[in-house]
């Protein structure tokens, strides 16, 4: 029978038995540490000629994304958007880096945090956005499949964050 999901909404998944089983591995989280650079244009504007946020919540998900995709070794569809936080605009022509990391995993989920920085030419950066995004591995058939566990939040886990 299919195992309970961890994620409200979203369907149980099937039994793992004939499948490859996600949840035996584990992984770093440097393991799917995503980062994309990107200049804003004009197209990433509103009309104060500051990074709209629609524009940059399309990058963040892309980023978070690609960060669960490596994690899970499958494809992933986003659930949720646990937290978005707007601390700083960004002006046009500004530098930003969308640093995406795995926060913590489920049996079927992840959860993934992605910092937006502004860099300035000299390379110094101050942090403008967090957002916390929740996602889920599918298999072939469209159907939620484990991920692997967490290497860090194992007893005796290397690299811990406390």
């Amino acid at each position: 029978m299919g195992e309970q999901n961890d994620i409200p909404g979203v369907p149980d998944a099937r039994d793992f038995s004939s499948e490859r089983d996600h949840g035996a591995m584990v992984k770093k989280r440097s393991d799917s540490h995503t980062e994309h650079v990107q200049i804003v244009m004009y197209r990433h504007t509103n009309g104060s000629g500051r990074l709209f946020g629609g524009a940059l919540l399309e990058m963040i998900d892309v980023v978070g994304a690609i960060c669960a995709r490596r994690h899970a070794e499958n494809q992933v569809t986003t659930v949720a958007i646990d937290h978005l936080s707007f601390r700083a605009p960004a002006e046009l022509n500004s530098t930003i880096l969308l640093v995406s990391e795995i926060d913590s995993v489920g049996n079927t989920s992840m959860k993934v945090r992605v910092s937006t920085f502004v860099e300035t030419l000299d390379g110094k950066r101050e942090e403008i956005n967090i957002a916390y995004l929740t996602y889920v591995a599918l298999d072939d058939n469209n159907c939620p499949t484990r991920v692997p566990r967490l290497l860090e939040d194992l007893p005796g886990g290397e690299g811990s964050r406390t």
